[in-house]
Order: C-alpha cells, then sequence, then structure tokens
C-alpha cells in the first residue's frame, strides 16, 4: 500500500483558486470561478497528456514495506479481505514468494521468515451487495422543520393559528452545486451529488476472523 511519486491525474492541493478578500471585494459572495478549479500538477506545454494520465508508479520511499492488503474472492459476493502491517509484501509465505519469482525483494527465506514474524496480520470475511442509494438521495432541501425562516421575526416557530411566513425548509428544492458554492444561504442544506458515498455498491456485513482461513 505505498504512496505513488504521483498518482493519475494528479491535480494541485490549493483550497481556493478563486478567493474573496472579504465583504469589500465587487465580486464578494459570486462564486465566478475566473480561475480554473482544480487544476492539474503537470500543466507546462512541455509536459504530455499521457504523463500526466498515467502518473509516476514509482513508491515514495517512506512509504514502502509498511503496509499491504489483498483480497480473495470466497463465492459470488463474499470476499476475505486480509490486511497486513510489516514489509512482506503480502506474500503468505516463501512458496509464494517463489512461485512469483520475488526472490530478489527479500533476498532468501530467512529473510523473508524474520520479515514475516515481526509482521501483524488480520482477515475479515465480507458480504457485497449491489444495494446503492437513489440517485437523487441528499440532492434534495426537503426536512420539513420549522426552525429556520424567511424572516428574522419568525425565526422561532411557525403560527399555526395563522399570521408567519411558511418555513424556508417546507418546499422541494433539487439543485446541484460544488461544496464550494457560496449559493446555499444560512441554515439551509448545503448537499451534492458528493453526498452520495456508495457508488458501487454496500458491504453487507463484516466478521473478523481469529485465524488465517484455508484461502486468502
Amino acid at each position: 500500500m505505498q504512496v505513488r511519486a504521483r498518482p493519475p491525474f494528479a491535480v494541485e492541493l490549493t483550497a481556493a483558486y478563486n478567493p474573496i478578500a472579504g465583504p469589500a471585494s465587487a465580486d464578494f459572495g459570486l462564486p465566478l470561478m475566473t480561475n480554473p478549479d482544480p487544476r492539474p500538477v503537470k500543466r507546462t506545454p512541455s509536459e504530455s497528456w499521457d504523463s500526466w494520465r498515467q502518473g509516476d508508479p514509482a513508491p515514495r520511499p517512506t512509504s514502502t514495506g509498511l503496509s499491504w492488503f489483498r483480497c480473495y474472492r470466497d463465492s459470488a459476493a463474499v470476499f476475505v479481505i486480509t490486511c497486513g502491517a510489516g514489509g512482506t509484501l503480502g506474500f503468505a509465505d516463501w512458496t509464494e514468494v517463489a512461485a512469483e519469482s520475488a526472490q530478489g525483494q527479500f533476498g532468501d527465506e530467512s529473510a523473508f521468515n524474520a520479515i514475516l514474524a515481526d509482521e501483524r496480520r488480520l482477515w475479515y470475511r465480507i458480504e457485497w451487495s449491489a444495494a446503492v442509494s437513489a440517485p437523487d438521495f441528499h440532492l434534495t432541501d426537503n426536512e420539513f422543520g420549522g426552525q429556520y425562516w424567511d424572516t428574522p421575526n419568525d425565526r422561532y416557530g411557525w403560527g399555526w393559528g395563522g399570521g408567519g411566513n411558511p418555513p424556508a425548509k417546507v418546499i422541494d428544492n433539487y439543485f446541484m452545486h460544488p461544496r464550494n458554492s457560496s449559493k446555499a444561504s444560512h441554515g439551509r442544506s448545503s448537499r451534492c451529488q458528493i453526498h452520495i458515498n456508495n457508488p458501487v455498491g454496500s458491504v453487507r456485513w463484516v466478521q473478523r476472523l481469529e485465524t488465517a482461513p484455508a484461502n486468502w
């Protein structure tokens, strides 16, 4: 699980490409996005699209030999996940190392076994499910709470006996906007498609195994 020197399609870590200085600014509260957001790390004319797309797969030296995981498909939807903290690179034993012609990674069997003895491994069985959230889940401003109001005088409750304005959240209102947009007003939902956290399915259950299973 080492870290790449540069991942594919890497973008800069700049937090605000279009900062607004304050209320005195002419564009205060207007997300004009005059500067591209985000920006690629490699964007000079001398660097190619392929280089940016592929990234740099070389591992960062400070991230190697620390942890790994491997996944074994036990049945149609059940998997065994093995997590390791150590430098064996996920090889179960020296037989696996030899089968993959990876002896050069460790030197010899005794060196590998020394690394293995200092490693910690955990095994889990999980079941995957195709169930996902509805496409419009968390894309609506549809809470019916009456704690927020369009006018300050009505802020603490709706006058059910008459008078007062309806709560600001009473109407279903579909909208999409970036998380950094200033479009949402105070007290309203600021929801967008980023809140959908299971676009490729869900894990139905997780079982911690006390010992290594027969196959992993």
